[in-house]
């Protein structure tokens, strides 16, 4: 059975935008397939057929409309996310230039002059202000810690 123009051009057109997407590839040819080529299936009772019947040419323009949209979309480029750095290549990089201490000496400082209060662990490093938010507990009181990331000294604590 020969396949229409306007699903070879859509296959070709899927392929070309998405080489390893074999799976979508035959989802998109069996439902174009199954619009252009499976005209004489009912899938609906003979009453519902007989109230909503339209023109032949009239549902094959919507099919078409339809078959279209899938196309366009599926032959639309993605668009990859904006790439944005994690935190810990942020750090990274910022470790490599020398402008952040490692976390461990960090934290040994910190945790040190905390004496008294239970570390948290899971450091959040800010890139703007190249600062760690630390945070500590201490009788059901929760307390952060900001610490300068390149000198590891304490700027700013939430109970004070």
């Amino acid at each position: 059975m020969k396949r229409p123009l306007f699903v070879s051009s859509c296959l070709s057109a899927h392929r070309a935008a998405f080489p390893s997407g074999a799976g979508a590839m035959r989802l998109c040819a069996a439902l174009l397939q199954q619009l252009f080529l499976n005209t004489g299936v009912q899938q609906y009772s003979p009453v519902v057929q007989r109230c909503h019947s339209m023109p032949p040419n009239m549902a094959m323009g919507i099919r078409l409309v339809f078959a279209l949209g899938v196309a366009a979309m599926l032959a639309a480029p993605v668009s990859a996310p904006a790439q944005q750095r994690s935190e810990q290549d942020m750090v990274f990089e910022n470790r490599q230039q020398g402008r952040v201490m490692p976390l461990r000496s960090i934290e040994r400082r910190v945790v040190t002059q905390m004496r008294g209060y239970d570390y948290l662990g899971n450091p959040i490093y800010f890139e703007s202000s190249n600062t760690y938010r630390m945070t500590f507990m201490r009788d059901g009181q929760v307390i952060r810690v900001e610490v300068d990331a390149r000198s590891g000294r304490i700027r700013n604590r939430s109970d004070r």
